[in-house]
């Protein structure tokens, strides 16, 4: 009697034992879930919801977020955006030729909570894309970020949050540049002196031409494939993007692999290899003679 007794007692410990770890198994579960669906959750759009209640600066308690817009006359654009943070006017944007916003929720961790803000016009193009964070002394989303698309103004260029950790935002970045095309690459933001930063201005770049249409068939779509492209002229690469010692000289023909891409003060530049050679190029420059007769291939892939 006292061993059925015995191995009773013990199957009821082994049962509510087993439910224990179960519970506390589905409780990590969750949490974490909990923990990682806050990372990034896009919250507001002029073409969905307009209003949402968020925790903006940590402190538990969650703070009505709504944008109020105005059209101009012929309802085509927005006259005024404006954001409100328990019915009190926190950021506005005005004349923008705006007529798409939306709002993206991005927290670190439980006190660095950030919102994505990104401004459009038509066909998308980019006209604002910022980071700010919610200044509850001073009831203002102050700015803390400009991201590169915004910064340089071109088209068919965008960007997209790839991750949010605990440390670093891993933003994927494609940009179009008259001299190489398309390239996208991933920068990491973190955290610095209360603002978001570069965590290294240089990024490894892949051009993405292979998959661009063309109206006529030829035979550089491989190249690109495999990051190439071959010079249509001469042209100078140089040893650091202050252009001042040359590296080397590419000739008419010659293929060069792409390696990286560099911001450096309001400008990108791009690095090319040639054989055990490499040397940095500046894209955008003022005053060039048909930037995009650089490398065979490129303008026919041009959009826009």
């Amino acid at each position: 009697m006292a061993k059925k007794l015995s191995n009773r007692f013990v199957g009821e410990v082994f049962f509510c034992t087993s439910i224990f770890i179960l519970a506390a198994l589905f409780t990590v579960y969750f949490s974490v879930s909990a923990h990682a669906a806050v990372k990034k959750t896009s919250i507001l759009g002029s073409g969905g919801k307009t209003v949402c209640r968020v925790d903006l600066d940590g402190d538990g308690t969650k703070e009505k977020l709504e944008i109020q817009i105005s059209y101009d006359e012929y309802e085509a654009f927005f006259s005024n955006v404006c954001f409100l943070v328990d019915g009190k006017e926190v950021l506005s944007y005005d004349d923008l030729d705006i007529n798409q916003v939306t709002a993206d929720y991005i927290a670190l961790d439980e006190s660095n909570i950030f919102l994505r803000i990104v401004t459009n016009s038509d066909n998308d193009y980019v006209i604002t894309d910022r980071f700010y964070v919610y200044d509850r002394s001073r009831q203002k989303l102050s700015e803390v970020a400009k991201l590169l698309e915004e910064q340089y103004h071109i088209t068919n260029s965008w960007a997209e949050v790839k991750s949010v950790t605990d440390s670093k935002i891993l933003i994927n970045y494609q940009m179009q540049f008259d001299e190489i095309g398309k390239v996208k690459w991933t920068s990491a933001y973190v955290l610095k002196e209360g603002k978001l930063r570069l965590k290294s201005n240089t990024m490894h770049a892949k051009s993405t031409l292979a998959g661009t249409m063309t109206i006529n068939e030829d035979p550089y779509g491989s190249l690109f494939q495999k990051n190439q492209f071959q010079a249509m002229r001469k042209i100078r690469f140089y040893k650091n993007t202050d252009l001042k010692q040359l590296s080397y000289t590419a000739n008419p023909k010659d293929i060069l692999k792409l390696t990286k891409l560099k911001y450096v003060q309001d400008y990108f530049y791009v690095q090319f290899s040639k054989g055990n050679k490499t040397g940095w190029m500046k894209l955008g420059q003022a005053g060039v003679e048909n930037p995009s007769g650089f490398f065979y291939g490129v303008a026919s892939r041009l959009a826009g």
